[in-house]
């Protein structure tokens, strides 16, 4: 599947949508790296969108929950992920950068 020159398109499930679509209605993806990776260990990120204008479909920005896809969960196995300590100080400048890539509301 051939991107657009002009749209840093994001892969969903090898469904490459635009920037405007991307979370926009209440959708997830992936976040390009050339956008954000995980401050903390540099992994990939993926961001959900939990709420959103319903005229418009503008994700609110903060309703965007980012997570880092070498994140340890508690119910993981031991050797898998890296804990992450999610201090402000080092997620904030990653916080805005994906509010604005996907053209989040910045309330």
């Amino acid at each position: 599947m051939n991107k657009p020159k002009d749209v840093d398109a994001a892969p969903l499930h090898g469904v490459v949508i635009t920037p405007h679509e991307h979370l926009w209605g209440g959708k997830s993806c992936d976040v390009p790296r050339s956008i954000a990776v995980c401050p903390e260990c540099g992994h990939s990120l993926h961001v959900s969108c939990n709420a959103w204008d319903e005229d418009t479909g503008q994700p609110h920005g903060a309703d965007l929950q980012i997570d880092c896809e070498n994140e340890k969960w508690f119910d993981d196995d031991e050797d898998k992920g890296f804990e992450h300590r999610w201090f402000q100080s080092d997620w904030q400048a990653v916080v805005d950068a994906v509010r604005k890539w996907a053209d989040a509301t910045m309330d």
